[in-house]
């Protein structure tokens, strides 16, 4: 059973007081403007990820953030007894355990698939820094939440001149502040991805083209594809489309400009239908049948859970019949729960903020609806919301169940939160983007 003692608030206290101490003198030593908020953003995220611990240990009193501690708990116990058998176990795949190893194996069950031991094995780096305390350790993430958030932060800062409206999203918005700031894959699969957009801005919308940003492009790739792969799958289309508008108005002939949509195009679809292809051969789970048999795997799963379970409706495991629920998958993720639907605290707060979201949305619809046009204008926001289309769908889609869809849509709800205030509220935005673009 996983507790805080007082030896773990004492440890938390001490390893907050150095890192607070850290980024102060950090913060004074910087003049931009933006860094006003950074003090701001780690301490939302500090108290996202206590209040995460709290509510796992004391009132969840398990689930799967308690159980990928206990099993890189293991990982500490095998670094402490060996760090030979720390080091084999780091370099080994789920399913390729070397069979002297099989005392510890045996106690990681809940790390058998690839994610989960990829997972497992990253969270032992900072269980071993935490002491073995899932208090500390959960402040450890959290700070590795907010250096990705930051990432974000300074990429959506730039694209508005109020740069409140990008802080909101990333720190403020209430879904991601408390489950993007614990012990989940959800939380670094978000900060992997944050860290990719970031360097893939600096690529190629600043055209910072250095050595070390595509390290840091692939590594983070690396590192939220082994986490959660569709995350990263599902985003590449949307940075895809970012590219051809980027590309296209690189060439300075027209009719060259005109020729280029159609072949880049036909580009892309080759690219996605060989990726599809490679994918397919590479691994099972890619295979339409592995698809449709993980989907409806998820659906039965979510609904033998009971609790805030919803469903779309009779589906029709077909290209056509799975489209047909794209409106309904994409509504469940970024409005629902509605108010009416909540049965517990934690739920009423996700419909809060899922009806703060349909308000600001309507609004953009009455009110600022000339600035929606604008969309197609900036590449940026344009690959902000094809993912969160795309993501929304498929979260919204394999879920049924409230609870488990409000921490896969993570890694899009700040961009969703983003886009909604941006063309809200940013009242230079059309302006000041089209002067940059």
């Amino acid at each position: 059973m996983v507790s805080i003692e007082l030896i773990d608030w004492g440890i938390w206290l001490v390893y907050l007081a150095l890192i607070s101490l850290i980024l102060f003198f950090y913060r004074i030593s910087r003049e931009e403007e933006h860094y006003r908020f950074f003090l701001f953003g780690f301490s939302f995220k500090v108290l996202g990820g206590l209040a995460f611990a709290l509510v796992y240990i004391y009132y969840y009193a398990g689930g799967d953030s308690i159980e990928y501690f206990k099993n890189s708990s293991v990982m500490v116990e095998a670094f402490m007894n060996s760090p030979g058998d720390y080091l084999s176990l780091m370099t080994s795949a789920s399913s390729e355990l070397p069979a002297e190893l099989a005392s510890y194996a045996d106690r990681m069950g809940y790390s058998s698939g690839q994610e989960e031991w990829f997972m497992v094995r990253v969270l032992s780096v900072f269980n071993l820094f935490g002491f073995n305390s899932y208090l500390v350790t959960t402040l450890l993430v959290s700070l590795l939440s907010f250096w990705g958030s930051w990432k974000l932060f300074l990429v959506m800062g730039k694209r508005v001149q109020n740069k409140m409206w990008a802080f909101l999203a990333v720190f403020v918005t209430p879904s991601v502040v408390f489950w993007g700031s614990g012990i989940l894959r959800d939380t670094v699969v978000t900060v992997a991805l944050s860290i990719f957009i970031w360097s893939f801005y600096l690529i190629f919308f600043e055209r910072r083209i250095r050595f070390v940003n595509f390290v840091i492009l692939v590594l983070s790739g690396f590192f939220a594809y082994r986490t959660k792969s569709y995350v990263l799958i599902l985003f590449l289309p949307a940075m895809a489309l970012a590219l051809f508008v980027l590309l296209r108005r690189g060439i300075r002939v027209a009719i060259l400009r005109v020729l280029a949509g159609p072949l880049l195009v036909l580009m892309l679809g080759i690219s996605g239908y060989l990726g599809i292809i490679y994918l397919s051969n590479a691994s099972s789970k890619y295979e339409l049948q592995g698809i449709e048999k993980k989907v409806k795997g998820f659906h039965s799963w979510h609904t033998f859970q009971g609790g805030s379970v919803y469903d779309l409706g009779e589906i029709e495991y077909t290209a056509i019949g799975v489209l047909s629920k794209v409106p309904a998958a994409v509504n469940v993720t970024l409005f629902r729960p509605y108010i009416w639907e909540s049965n517990n605290i934690v739920m009423l707060l996700g419909a809060l903020e899922s009806l703060a979201c349909l308000i600001l949305f309507i609004r953009l619809l009455v009110i600022r609806y000339n600035s929606i046009s604008f969309l197609v204008k900036d590449p940026f926001i344009l690959m902000l919301l094809i993912y969160v289309i795309v993501l929304g769908f498929v979260v919204g889609f394999i879920s049924f169940n409230f609870g488990a869809l409000v921490r896969y849509k993570i890694p899009m709800l700040s961009m969703f939160t983003f886009i909604l205030l941006a063309l809200n509220f940013d009242s230079n935005y059309l302006k000041y983007n089209a002067d940059k673009n």
